[in-house]
């Protein structure tokens, strides 16, 4: 709980970035700030030169399902019946094949450099899965969630919650363009991360920290966030972020006259 309170107390985490462009950014900052907060933003980690003609090709990738010219049904490398799917009225999720894999983007040093840390992943990682989410003008806000819960029944079988581990994974998100708050940005439950799946009252002895357990709780349980615990970044164009893959998370909602793409890993 005492960490919880540290995300959420903190400037840092809770609207702080670091710039890749400048001669004080280092990755040794960016591993600290990602293994305290649960989320990094890093602006400009991707030149605007191998961003732009590759989002020329997703755009292509994209009207090609929508239009039929790609078959938007098959299998991924994962099993996964889809390469397309609607997760909800507006809003979309999208697999992408291994030819869109552009190395220079989803493999680029900065980005290994850090997830290859052993306070982050590790070197023993897996790559999962890459593509986008899509939302058109009109969708709504998504409910919180986690993007995986592997921790799910530790706590109850071997006393393990997920504040107790390191993060089983990370995603990544690149957007394909200025977001703005009325792109309906994606919001992070930030701190929640560090009390997941404790679902019974521990015993504290500090007064203050069992109040704030409640408090955070209450919220929690209704599927909800605390508000002061609420972080809406504001990526831009060639700007990438990292989250801890338990963070529970949310897709805003898109009052804007544009589609909002991000891709993802």
């Amino acid at each position: 709980v005492q960490n919880m309170l540290d995300i959420v107390n903190d400037p840092v985490c809770m609207s702080g970035s670091l710039d890749v462009s400048s001669p004080d950014f280092t990755v040794e900052e960016a591993i600290q700030v990602f293994s305290k907060c649960g989320v990094l933003l890093l602006k400009n980690a991707i030149p605007r030169d191998i961003l732009e003609p590759y989002k020329l090709k997703v755009t292509s990738y994209v009207k090609g399902l929508m239009n039929g010219r790609i078959d938007p049904v098959g299998k991924t490398t994962y099993g996964e019946g889809y390469f397309i799917h609607e997760t909800s009225i507006h809003r979309y999720d999208i697999c992408f094949t291994e030819d869109l894999l552009e190395e220079s983007i989803m493999g680029n040093r900065l980005l290994l450099d850090i997830v290859l840390d052993d306070r982050v992943l590790g070197e023993s990682i897996s790559f999962l899965d890459h593509g986008a989410v899509i939302s058109e003008p009109g969708s709504k806000y998504q409910h919180w969630h986690p993007d995986g819960d592997v921790f799910h029944s530790l706590f109850e079988t071997h006393g393990l919650a997920g504040f107790d581990l390191p993060p089983p994974a990370v995603g990544v998100m690149v957007p394909l363009l200025n977001t703005t708050i009325k792109h309906g940005p994606t919001e992070f439950c930030m701190g929640q991360n560090a009390i997941s799946r404790i679902n019974e009252l521990p015993p504290f002895k500090d007064p203050a920290l069992r109040q704030a357990f409640l408090d955070a709780i209450e919220y929690f349980y209704d599927g909800l966030c605390p508000p002061h615990h609420l972080r809406a970044p504001l990526p831009q164009f060639g700007d990438m972020m990292f989250f801890h893959y338990n963070m529970v998370h949310r897709g805003g909602e898109n009052t804007s006259p544009d589609i909002r793409t991000i891709l993802y890993l």
